[in-house]
């Protein structure tokens, strides 16, 4: 997870974004998280939306796709970089998670990234991984996949009340439960590739 400072403009109703590399150099891009109810903008921080900028340069768009053109930026110019994130009370925008990444447990959403971030804070994890575990009445059933660190004693309970107690929103509870694997699928930048985690995770459930 990353954050960037930000500052609101109440005038225009968007935020502001400093890059990080020069913070004394005159604001060059700006940036606003979209909402589905927007009424109490912009008091709902620590609230998951959707990532979408504007540097205040034109884009052409895609080559002979306007499609997907329409999907990047919309009529005002605001380009949806399908980033999830937040902001916080002291205005930093925290990046989060991909928007195609998000789960759905009985309509509930939650971004997996949330969830690792939490089950990184304990010392004996390695790595993890979180998925849905498809079900036809539950939709995604989260479930974390775990690499503990060498002589480790970590057990799946202790990795479900730690979430639990941290993040008491139903949907993110690992209901799918823990498993715990030698590495977790990657590809070659070193990210986890979420459907072969699945896959590695389910046929572990199985087998255990």
């Amino acid at each position: 997870m990353s954050k960037l400072p930000c500052s609101y403009d109440a005038e225009n109703k968007i935020w502001k974004g400093i890059p990080q590399n020069n913070p004394f150099k005159p604001e060059t891009s700006l940036g606003r998280i979209i909402f589905k109810n927007m009424r109490n903008w912009p008091k709902n921080v620590c609230q998951t939306g959707e990532i979408i900028v504007h540097n205040g340069f034109s884009w052409n768009g895609y080559f002979a796709d306007p499609e997907a053109t329409k999907e990047m930026q919309d009529e005002e110019g605001w380009f949806h970089t399908g980033d999830m994130g937040y902001f916080d009370e002291d205005d930093y925008l925290y990046m989060t998670d991909r928007k195609k990444e998000v789960l759905k447990w009985k309509g509930l959403q939650m971004w997996p990234a949330e969830v690792e971030a939490v089950i990184d804070e304990l010392p004996e994890v390695k790595r993890v991984c979180v998925i849905g575990v498809y079900d036809e009445t539950q939709g995604d059933v989260p479930g974390a996949l775990v690499v503990r660190e060498d002589n480790a004693n970590l057990t799946a309970q202790q990795v479900i009340d730690h979430v639990a107690k941290r993040l008491p929103d139903i949907q993110k509870q690992l209901r799918a439960g823990v498993q715990f694997a030698d590495e977790i699928p990657q590809n070659h930048n070193g990210k986890a590739v979420r459907r072969y985690a699945r896959d590695l995770f389910v046929a572990l459930s199985k087998k255990n």
